[in-house]
């Protein structure tokens, strides 16, 4: 790969003018350059996964690791899905390349990686329910060129999963470049045998919760997603109302301002969690009444497992909270912060995870309330909290930001689509705050 001089500065003067949104705003420069070589696309994106040392730096722009390059990949493609204006004023052919471009750096992220590990799977099988329909593609005439366009990138993520279900390890080298792709590509060409079940199976089969993900991703009412459990809508007034936290919850901002010490600024080392799958995995405790910080103070002193299992198993709400901010804030609990807060967060995403649209919510080990069929604005609303709490963690200095890099990994890459999420990815990225 040939070097390309000051790339990372173009990145940056870019994105400083530009009026996109994050992470979109990263690629402002590949936007606004008008190349008529589409290897030239190639070349650039590739320095996102460029073992070359003068690339370090532009590499780094989009994330200092792979997992933050891969959740900023995905996190742009369902940005330009649901269009505002700055995002509406990018060509149809500069879209299709970026898409196109993403997920052959997708691919280059994680080689050798099987399909029903890959981090992605989620993704091209959401991409593919929403443009691979009628719905989708016949609202244009046959030889429109939007249409070709969106063509193009389903058949491109089709031969992306096809050879990588196939072999891993030879999926790199048989996948061809976005440039090639799109040269090569010939409307009539025969579409290849794929049965999008099989990959819908792959994604139940592993547990994963792919379709609270991108249950309100798209606006359209699709057939084959609704033949899949994914319910694509476009929000009424009233449902885009209930979006909008309540000023009591808003205010919560204000409760968690640090009031101990200096803001401490999240660490970019890579540090392990120290946290062993029994501690993350606290048995119940006793349904009692709901004790003081004070009472599981003096707890902790004589049974602290014991208070640490109260502790862990608190649900996701503003008082339980404030009792784990006051136990950590004091000091004097025979308790260590790291273990508190990281096997809380982890109780918490496991609650989120288990309760689904039947109404079942799986092991309700907690004190938390039975809560059949959690609303998605309600969940919504417990990820913020958890983000929040997370943040205040760190500002106050109660817990050091790299025992809780794992648990903000896995917030990160649930709920990309939630704006308070990527502030937090951006924040302990680069210790700014949006």
């Amino acid at each position: 790969m040939a070097s390309l001089p000051g790339i990372a500065v173009k990145f940056r003067a870019a994105a400083n003018r530009s009026r996109l949104p994050e992470p979109l705003r990263l690629f402002a420069y590949v936007f606004e350059t008008d190349a008529n070589d589409l290897a030239w696309y190639d070349e650039v994106y590739n320095v996102i996964t460029s073992s070359d040392p003068d690339h370090l730096s532009a590499q780094h722009w989009f994330g200092s690791t792979a997992f933050i390059r891969t959740v900023n990949l995905i996190a742009t493609v369902h940005q330009l899905e649901q269009p505002t204006d700055a995002v509406a004023e990018v060509p149809i052919r500069k879209m299709v390349i970026h898409c196109l471009e993403c997920n052959n750096q997708l691919v280059r992220l994680h080689p050798n990686t099987e399909l029903q590990y890959h981090p992605a799977l989620a993704h091209w099988v959401k991409t593919l329910l929403l443009w691979d329909q009628p719905e989708t593609l016949d609202r244009f005439p046959e030889q429109n060129y939007e249409a070709q366009l969106l063509r193009v990138v389903v058949r491109y993520i089709k031969h992306i999963i096809l050879e990588i279900s196939q072999s891993p390890q030879d999926a790199l080298n048989k996948i061809p470049s976005p440039s090639s792709f799109l040269k090569d590509f010939k409307q009539n060409s025969p579409e290849p045998k794929f049965n999008i079940g099989n990959y819908i199976e792959v994604l139940d089969n592993g547990g994963i919760p792919w379709r609270n993900w991108y249950r309100n991703d798209a606006v359209d009412d699709g057939k084959q997603a609704r033949a899949h459990g994914i319910k694509l809508y476009k929000p009424s007034p009233e449902n885009e109302q209930k979006t909008i936290w309540t000023q009591r919850e808003e205010d919560i901002q204000e409760w968690y301002a640090p009031t101990m010490g200096p803001e401490a600024v999240p660490s970019r080392e890579t540090a392990p969690a120290n946290i062993s799958k029994a501690e993350i995995h606290a048995g119940p405790r006793q349904r009692n009444e709901r004790l003081t910080a004070e009472e599981i103070i003096e707890m902790s002193r004589k049974e602290p497992d014991q208070a640490q299992q109260m502790l862990v198993n608190l649900p996701i709400d503003l008082a339980s909270m404030e009792i784990i901010n006051g136990v950590l804030v004091s000091g004097q609990a025979n308790l260590e912060n790291p273990v508190i807060a990281c096997n809380y967060i982890q109780h918490g995403l496991r609650k989120l995870e288990d309760s689904s649209s039947d109404g079942s919510t799986g092991t309700n080990d907690s004190e938390e309330p039975y809560s059949p069929s959690l609303d998605p604005e309600e969940r919504k609303r417990k990820v913020k909290l958890l983000v929040l709490f997370i943040r205040n963690l760190i500002r106050r200095g109660l817990v050091p930001a790299d025992s809780l890099q794992y648990d903000i990994q896995e917030i990160c890459v649930r709920y990309a689509p939630i704006k308070e999420v990527r502030d937090l990815k951006h924040w302990f990225q680069t210790g700014e705050d949006l």
